[in-house]
């Protein structure tokens, strides 16, 4: 089984920038979740055997784009939807921006096609998800020095049996993060500024995938928002 029910909750603060919720389409659904899941649904993932739920429009401050996820998730679940696909994300007005998904309710075997196309062995790294400001961070790969910076990501390959290494800062304050390459192992998504969950395990059971890692503290996310963030953050060489 491909779908597996999360085991570690996303640490979510207090939302302090007020979010409109606009139903572009809504549907009735008989069928109900038996679990509470937000599963992105890639491209490729053929739904025709899913039931749309409802499209909807988030609107709210760039600050915080995680907020946007958020609050579109914990209104379509209440209506029983289960999976999202992404439809669009603009910058509108003055520091406000809407994210656009369509959501849907999904049976076992869309969740196990789906699987397949997640991308598999990468590492992506997300800087600052406040898409205001114009900051930037360094970092190392295996040594190699990178910067990045607020509203991109870099992509990283994992080759099956090799490790990454990823260093933040030096000294006590440090941080070393290793990730392993392993057969059909999902991507790792995490940034070194807030964006998802703060946690120190060593194994991460998520709605798709198990991430393992070796690693002080550090911000990992989950992955169907990191999904989400590789269409709205710029691709950074």
């Amino acid at each position: 089984m491909k779908k597996l029910i999360v085991v570690l909750l996303i640490i979510v603060g207090n939302i302090t920038y007020s979010q409109k919720i606009e139903f572009l389409e809504r549907n009735d659904t008989i069928e109900k979740p038996k679990e509470k899941l937000f599963v992105f649904i890639c491209p490729e993932t053929d739904l025709t055997t899913s039931k749309l739920v409802a499209k909807i429009k988030a609107t709210g401050n760039i600050n915080d784009v995680f907020s946007l996820f958020q609050t579109i998730k914990n209104e379509v679940q209440k209506i029983g939807a289960n999976a999202f696909r992404f439809e669009d994300f603009n910058k509108i007005g003055d520091g406000n921006g809407e994210l656009i998904v369509s959501t849907y309710f999904c049976k076992e075997r869309v969740f196990e096609n789906n699987y397949k196309n997640i991308p598999k062995n990468k590492v992506f790294i997300f800087g600052n998800q406040n898409l205001s400001e114009r900051k930037s961070e360094n970092f190392k790969i295996n040594e190699e020095e990178h910067e990045i910076n607020s509203g991109v990501f870099k992509e990283f390959n994992l080759k099956i049996g090799e490790q990454l290494k990823i260093n933040k800062g030096g000294g006590k304050t440090g941080k070393t993060y290793w990730i392993n390459g392993e057969e059909d192992k999902i991507a790792t998504f995490f940034s070194f500024t807030g964006i998802g969950l703060v946690e120190n395990t060593f194994k991460l059971e998520t709605e798709i995938g198990v991430i393992k890692v070796k690693a002080d503290p550090f911000n990992i996310i989950d992955p169907n928002f990191g999904l989400t963030l590789l269409n709205i953050f710029e691709s950074q060489k």
